[in-house]
């Protein structure tokens, strides 16, 4: 008898749709502090930096310049997050610490 509860119980919690569990969506995660809030982040006021060799000493220079609150500095190799931060300023570097990419977020 008791199975016979629990058989119901666990058929209960079947899809109803052709047996298939609907598809969870992704949405990049923006934390309750940011959002509707206008990103601060502006690749623009950086962008001559692009082509030229990244001096690891400015870190703090090119944030500031960037005006985003955080920096992360990628290799070629470097796996990276896909979270979005809008006042993030992101740069990849190639093989000879080239920036070949600067974006926020």
């Amino acid at each position: 008898m008791r199975w016979l509860a629990t058989v119901a119980a666990l058929l209960g919690c079947a899809p109803a749709s052709g047996g298939q569990a609907p598809r969870a969506t992704r949405t990049p995660y923006v934390p309750e502090t940011l959002a509707g809030t206008p990103a601060s982040c502006s690749k623009a006021l950086v962008a001559d930096l692009k082509g030229k060799r990244w001096d690891p000493a400015r870190v703090e220079a090119v944030r500031t310049r960037a005006k985003a609150r955080t920096i992360r500095v990628l290799g070629p190799t470097a796996a990276a997050t896909m979270d979005y931060s809008p006042d993030r300023l992101t740069v990849q570097l190639d093989a000879r610490s080239r920036v070949v990419s600067i974006e926020c977020g």
